[in-house]
């Protein structure tokens, strides 16, 4: 039986082909009201992205004794297709099942936010430009070469989510200039001088093997 299908929309066909696997049997703690919420509110998988947190909130607003945020973001994975929406994380339901009024509907549903307002946000890109002393100039450096330096430090603080290409280039354009010579290519103008921890045999690395990397995808671009 799919994990992706709640208990209240099982068949008996799901049923039978479950006993006839050996899948580990989930047990979720009685305490959990997840699942009646759930069933409350008629959420069924569907097409429409649903952030997260917008499904936790109404959560927290049904439940008398609503449990932690990893738990419930534990659940909607569970039981529900799920993916990203920039920086944010989305579940896919059914809106046309849901036994909800318009209002909350409209709250719920898919929006577009503006992440360099969120302070979290702001401070972990700030924290990224002092680790590698990066301030507005006259010199021009590929984005590339920034995201590379980007994805190192993620890495080197163990960060398990990264902020999405478009929230950086986003960040970068409120304080530093921003030329786009072509589609999709972005040069940062900077202080090379301040740069530090970043040799140029270090930046001619990055250059090489970022367009190698574009080499091999217009490689595969031309095989299809």
């Amino acid at each position: 039986m799919s994990n992706k299908v709640l208990p209240n929309t099982v068949t008996t066909e799901d049923l039978l082909k479950a006993l006839e696997t050996k899948e580990e049997i989930i047990k979720i703690n009685e305490d959990n009201d997840i699942l009646g919420f759930f069933n409350f509110y008629n959420i069924k998988n569907g097409n429409t992205k649903v952030q997260f947190k917008a499904l936790f909130k109404l959560y927290n607003l049904w439940s008398k004794q609503p449990l932690g945020k990893e738990t419930f973001y534990s659940m909607l994975r569970m039981y529900f297709r799920t993916g990203r929406m920039g920086d944010y994380k989305v579940a896919y339901i059914s809106v046309n099942s849901l036994a909800i009024g318009e209002k909350t509907l409209e709250l719920l549903k898919e929006k577009k936010e503006d992440p360099t307002k969120s302070p979290a946000r702001r401070r972990h890109f700030n924290n990224f430009l002092e680790k590698y002393h990066i301030s507005p100039g006259k010199d021009l450096i590929e984005l590339e070469v920034l995201l590379f330096l980007y994805d190192k430090w993620t890495y080197e603080i163990k960060r398990k989510t990264k902020m999405a290409y478009a929230t950086i280039i986003k960040m970068f354009k409120i304080d530093f200039e921003i030329k786009q010579p072509k589609q999709n290519k972005y040069w940062v103008k900077i202080d090379r001088l301040a740069l530090i921890n970043v040799t140029e045999e270090s930046l001619s690395r990055i250059r090489e093997g970022y367009y190698a990397k574009e080499k091999r995808k217009k490689k595969k671009q031309k095989k299809h």
